[in-house]
């Protein structure tokens, strides 16, 4: 994945990412730097996991991949983003309104997988601009570039779906996703 601008990563994307136990080996085959708005920070709790069968939350812990830099926490700055924010924050969570209103003013790409942002970011961008990457579009990089073995590949993706996440039947690499899982 390609660009000269920072990705943002909103809260659905950082919480699957952090699910697939792979986070910083996806985070170090996709194009940085790696951003995370300071709400995203605060909404990142916990993921789900299946503990012999029981679904148990995880808490997340973000701080080492911040340490490293891997990670750079970022808050509205200007006065311009914190009007974005304002008018996003009526229509979307702290989360994604942060992110979108900083990813808009910096000319940030942004990674998120809901439906609602993506709408609303769309309708801001212009045509042949959309930095819109999703969290499958950064797991595929990653089994690519690595040449992750699909025992690999399947667990990450699982640990996607415990969390919660199942792309739509449109989503373009939805095919990909359900050889990844062994589902017919």
């Amino acid at each position: 994945m390609q660009s000269s601008s920072p990705l943002l990563l909103d809260a659905c994307v950082v919480l699957s990412l952090y699910a697939t136990r792979r986070m910083e080996d996806i985070l170090r085959v996709n194009e940085g730097p790696h951003l995370v708005a300071e709400a995203v920070m605060r909404e990142s709790l916990y993921v789900h996991v299946v503990v012999e069968g029981v679904r148990e939350k995880e808490l997340v812990a973000l701080d080492p991949f911040l340490s490293t830099g891997l990670l750079t926490m970022v808050e509205p700055a200007t006065d311009d983003e914190f009007g974005t924010l304002f008018e996003l924050s009526l229509q979307l969570d702290d989360g994604e309104a942060m992110s979108c209103a900083i990813a808009l003013h910096r000319g940030c790409r942004i990674a998120t997988v809901d439906g609602k942002t993506i709408r609303l970011l769309n309708q801001r961008l212009p045509k042949h601009h959309l930095p819109i990457v999703s969290t499958l579009d950064l797991v595929r990089q990653w089994a690519d570039v690595t040449k992750a073995s699909p025992v690999q590949v399947r667990a990450a993706l699982l640990g996607i779906v415990d969390r919660g996440y199942v792309p739509a039947a449109a989503h373009i690499h939805y095919r990909w996703w359900r050889q990844m899982l062994g589902i017919q």
